[in-house]
């Protein structure tokens, strides 16, 4: 009977740790959570207020975005700068 009793005791016990245990992980999550909207929100307003600068200086009024450049369209680009700057270049000397 009294091993009984403290086995019970002995459960109730863990049972709190548990449940302790359970409602610190949930608040951390929750926080997480908030942590993550609230950045989510402060990033997209960023991006809406560079892209409003953006257009804002844009001398037309539909500016399309620079596209990435691979390795080759650089080097093409590149050389086609070459070519215009030595073709400036004899004109000048000529």
């Amino acid at each position: 009977m009294a091993r009984d009793e403290l086995q019970y005791r002995q459960s109730q016990v863990q049972m709190n740790k548990l449940r302790s245990q359970v409602r610190l992980e949930v608040g951390n999550a929750y926080i997480a959570l908030q942590q993550a909207v609230e950045s989510h929100k402060a990033a997209v307003e960023a991006r809406t207020c560079k892209n409003k600068r953006w257009t804002s200086s844009a001398p037309s009024s539909k500016r399309e975005w620079p596209r990435p450049m691979s390795f080759f369209s650089i080097k093409a680009h590149w050389r086609k700068q070459n070519r215009q700057q030595s073709r400036r270049w004899c004109l000048r000397k000529g």
